[in-house]
């Protein structure tokens, strides 16, 4: 099974992801752990097993922490971690920064959903 922690601080999306994994998730091909905060997942990461979880999808604007930022103290504590980056903003200087960081994609809101499935499963 895939794991995947997602965080984004709009919890419109989650649902989303719900919808557009529904077969994947009811086959237990994948589940998703939904957080608001950079700092919950820090401490439901540090209560985990290491490589217990195949992708972290973080939103790049979050009040507590931003996913920036969020990536930075992952990959510190993990570099083979796989993180993707996820914005509304078409910014190249965030997906250089990002990339720069060690993340391992950047995602444009909208999400394309067809295009995740391929990076996930």
């Amino acid at each position: 099974m895939i794991n995947v922690i997602l965080v984004d601080d709009e919890t419109d999306l989650f649902p989303l992801f719900n919808i557009k994994f529904k077969r994947e998730i009811r086959n237990n091909d994948i589940k998703f752990n939904f957080f608001t905060s950079a700092k919950d997942v820090l401490e439901f990461i540090e209560s985990s097993d290491k490589g217990e979880f195949n992708f972290i999808l973080s939103d790049i604007n979050m009040p507590d922490m931003d996913g920036l930022e969020l990536l930075e103290v992952i990959k510190k504590n993990n570099d083979t971690q796989k993180v993707y980056i996820i914005s509304s903003y078409k910014s190249e200087d965030y997906n250089i920064k990002a990339k720069k960081l060690g993340a391992d994609g950047f995602l444009q809101k909208p999400i394309d959903f067809k295009y995740l499935k391929e990076i996930l499963l």
